[in-house]
């Protein structure tokens, strides 16, 4: 069998024939299996960084990912419930491992993400008149300070999507109030308000009319304003303030978080836009395109190899491959892997058979080699071995990350 930080990850001849391993984000303090009655168990072992999720029946990678990450958060609820361990998975799509069978083939893949964080330094343009004297330029406009500022701010230092974005979406709903406030009638000595639903259409078209919100939130609709309506506040808005089975989205289930990170980012696009134009906020953001990123990344990718090492020892930068730490680590068959990258997230396909690695008593980390020369390294938070594993992948990718621009990434 195969393990890791002493946890058992796969097993060739187990009923339970695949899946996934996630970081915890915070340290476990008890040993416990926690058996579901899908018939599927999730373990955590104290002073491990790890909760094991195992599954039966994953067809590939994708499938022991979603089904193992699904698993492993029921395991958590029913850990935290019951009062033995209040833990949260982070970065799942990062750093995790997944293994399945294909017939009698026990396939164990690890993942790692590294992101590459890129800083660009917007500048004025400076004009000058025909004899080449600078021209002054006016002071920028006076910083108005709104409250709308606080729950902007929150939006981009919590760790969590769902929170990020119920602040951002307060951030936005402060924003509107300020130029279209909710509007009231009274009748026999009782004041109605404008319900919710008819405020925000009106709001969002007061604030159309001021500042075309087509110039920070994409559509093919003729009407914005509904499609925002619809898309940011009925399909998400009230589907994370609310949790009714009917219309919600659960906090931590991976095809949830997609439709709310895409959510988040055309909310923030919006809050943005009306900040500059209402506030005179805003920090000059710029970064590189996905296309320029991608392109640079695929041209070291194709011509990089993944070596597998057991050497426990900091990754030094000016090592080589023919190095002497490297002296007794295996090279895998590498392979740009298209199939498994998106516009900004580039990767590679690293393949092993196990017998290969005989002269290894454990896997401590994978390294990424171009010309040679060592491009980055993941090291495992604890050593994997990899008995009746016929097949070792390692899938290792880069992700571009803009510093200046709004957060993308979040944990869990």
């Amino acid at each position: 069998m195969a393990t890791l930080a002493g946890i058992l990850v796969a097993d060739k001849y187990s009923v339970l024939d695949s899946g996934a391993v996630f970081l915890l984000a915070q340290k476990c303090n008890v040993s416990e299996v926690v058996y579901l009655d899908s018939g599927s168990e999730v373990e955590i072992q104290k002073d491990c960084p790890y909760v094991a999720a195992r599954i039966k029946g994953a067809s590939d990678a994708n499938d022991a990912f979603h089904e193992g990450h699904e698993v492993a958060q029921k395991g958590l609820d029913l850990l935290s419930v019951t009062g033995k361990a209040d833990l949260s998975i982070k970065n799942a799509s990062d750093e995790c491992l997944m293994w399945w069978r294909e017939k009698t083939i026990q396939i164990l893949r690890v993942v790692a993400v590294t992101k590459i964080p890129v800083t660009f330094e917007a500048t004025l343009g400076i004009q000058t008149d025909k004899n080449g004297n600078i021209i002054p330029q006016p002071p920028p406009p006076q910083l108005i300070y709104h409250e709308s500022l606080r729950y902007f701010r929150l939006s981009q230092v919590t760790d969590d999507l769902f929170d990020a974005f119920r602040n951002a979406y307060l951030a936005f709903e402060s924003l509107l109030e300020k130029v279209a406030p909710r509007e009231s009638t009274e009748r026999r000595g009782r004041r109605s308000w404008e319900r919710e639903g008819d405020w925000l259409k009106r709001a969002l078209g007061v604030a159309n009319n001021i500042i075309p919100l087509s110039h920070a939130y994409n559509t093919t609709n003729p009407d914005i304003i509904s499609d925002i309506y619809d898309k940011i506040y009925k399909n998400i808005r009230c589907s994370i303030f609310h949790a009714k089975s009917q219309s919600r989205l659960l906090p931590q289930n991976l095809a949830d978080r997609e439709i709310v990170s895409e959510g988040l980012d055309s909310l923030t696009r919006i809050v943005l836009l009306l900040m500059k134009n209402w506030l005179h906020v805003g920090q000059p953001r710029g970064g590189m395109a996905y296309s320029a990123f991608d392109m640079m990344a695929e041209s070291i990718l194709l011509n990089s190899i993944i070596v597998v090492s057991d050497d426990d020892a900091p990754l030094d930068d000016s090592e080589t491959l023919h190095g002497l730490t490297f002296k007794a680590s295996v090279t895998m068959l590498t392979k740009y892997a298209p199939e498994l990258s998106k516009p900004g997230l580039n990767s590679i396909l690293g393949t092993i058979k196990t017998g290969e690695l005989k002269n290894l008593c454990k896997i401590s980390k994978f390294i990424l080699f171009h010309n040679e020369k060592l491009v980055l390294g993941s090291a495992l938070e604890a050593p994997l071995t990899y008995d009746s594993v016929d097949v070792l992948e390692a899938q290792i990718s880069v992700q571009l990350r803009n510093v200046r621009e709004p957060k993308r990434f979040f944990k869990g």
